[in-house]
Order: structure tokens, then C-alpha cells, then sequence
């Protein structure tokens, strides 16, 4: 019974898998988020998976045929994230220019007399 149990959880988790993969295949545009990199500071470049495989962020599997940003050295350094951790991403890399932006109005502005 426990083996039918695990059995029919990985079925449910392959099938939600499909699901959310074909969804982002077919209601996903194309995407390209300019200025990521991978940690080791490698620009990454929009790449179609050949292989099933986990986003190296959030473990999400990945279908093969997914569109995803990939170290532009991939498969020498083989770095791949999913849409949604490439736009959360670049939504942190936003509001952290936003915030030094905004800090740095108030420096070296003139000063009236």
C-alpha cells in the first residue's frame, strides 16, 4: 500500500509538471532578460532545454523544449533558471537599482545659498 501511495504521488507530481510546462510552452512568449548572469558572473543568453532537468534556483523541473536563460557557457557551466526565477530576478535587481538611485539623489546634489 505505502508503494501504490508514492506511486501515485510521483504521478501527481509528473502530471503537474506536464501541466505547468505546457503552459509556459504554448501561453509563453518568448523571453529574454537582459543583464543576468550565472554566480560565477557569466551573462546568460535564452536557451531551449534539450533535456528534462531542475532549475538551478527553485529545483522546479523543467521539461524538455521549455525555453529558459542559460549560462551563455552552457554546458561547461551548466547554470539554468526557470522563467518565473528569471523574472523575480530581475524584479529584485530592479527595486535594488531603484533603491540606489533614489539614495543616491540626495549626494553631490548643489547646494543653494
Amino acid at each position: 500500500e505505502e508503494r501504490l501511495e508514492r506511486i501515485a504521488l510521483r504521478r501527481r507530481r509528473l502530471a503537474a509538471t506536464r501541466e505547468a510546462n505546457s503552459a509556459a510552452a504554448s501561453g509563453g512568449s518568448r523571453f529574454n532578460i537582459c543583464g543576468l548572469s550565472c554566480p560565477r558572473g557569466h551573462p546568460m543568453v535564452p536557451y531551449i532545454k534539450r533535456v528534462t532537468g531542475p532549475c538551478d534556483e527553485c529545483k522546479t523541473n523543467i521539461g524538455k523544449g521549455v525555453q529558459v536563460m542559460a549560462c551563455h557557457l552552457a554546458p561547461v557551466c551548466d547554470w539554468y533558471l526557470c522563467r518565473k526565477c528569471c523574472e523575480d530576478e530581475d524584479r529584485k535587481r530592479r527595486a535594488a537599482d531603484h533603491r540606489e538611485d533614489a539614495g543616491a539623489g540626495g549626494v553631490g546634489s548643489p547646494v543653494a545659498e
